[in-house]
């Protein structure tokens, strides 16, 4: 109550915008509600875009502010970034192109803290991210079925743009768990 609210007061400004772009991450599906017309994005997209926008400026933000990235961790995060991976699994390999987005900038994110960290590697190997990693990798780089003529269509090709880039961040989390100052837990759960 009060103490979480004095704790607020006595933060500052990085660490009050780390927890805002982690609240976005973490804000459940949204069904949007209201009038849907046909031109306007589906409640779907809308998060997926969501969550890309919150992924982008974590990133940018630890970029600067490298010691802001325990907020991941003490904010629950982590889950919320396992939950944005898993959806585009459920889903196959034909993953819309935000929802595909969103993954790829979740596992930018991942690798970016992660990155030479082996005590952060070690926290996300606890909770489950690495199977869940190899699982994404395995369907990024499956190649998705496709109707007759659709090769050529635009969407096509930025999904597989998407897919190649997600299947690229897979290979550099995996490369990172496997150097030799890694995590010798993390290297274990391999």
């Amino acid at each position: 109550g009060n103490d979480q609210i004095a704790a607020v007061g006595d933060e500052d400004e990085e660490t009050t915008e780390a927890r805002r772009w982690i609240e976005q991450l973490k804000a459940p599906n949204r069904s949007g509600g209201g009038s849907s017309s046909a031109g306007a994005a589906s409640p779907v997209s809308t998060r997926d875009d969501s969550h890309h926008q919150a992924c982008v400026a974590l990133v940018t933000l630890f970029v600067h502010s490298p010691a802001k990235k325990s907020c991941l961790i003490t904010e629950h995060a982590i889950i919320a970034l396992m939950e944005i991976l898993e959806q585009g699994m459920e889903g196959g390999s034909d993953g819309n192109i935000s929802q595909l987005k969103a993954q790829v900038a979740a596992m930018i994110l991942i690798n970016q803290v992660s990155r030479a960290d082996p005590n952060f590697q070690e926290k996300l190997c606890l909770v489950g991210v690495l199977p869940l990693i190899v699982q994404l990798g395995k369907s990024a780089g499956k190649p998705s079925c496709k109707l007759a003529g659709e090769s050529d269509s635009g969407v096509e090709k930025r999904r597989i743009a998407g897919a190649e880039q997600l299947l690229a961040e897979v290979v550099r989390f995996v490369a990172e768990i496997c150097r030799p100052d890694s995590s010798g837990l993390a290297l274990q759960m391999f």
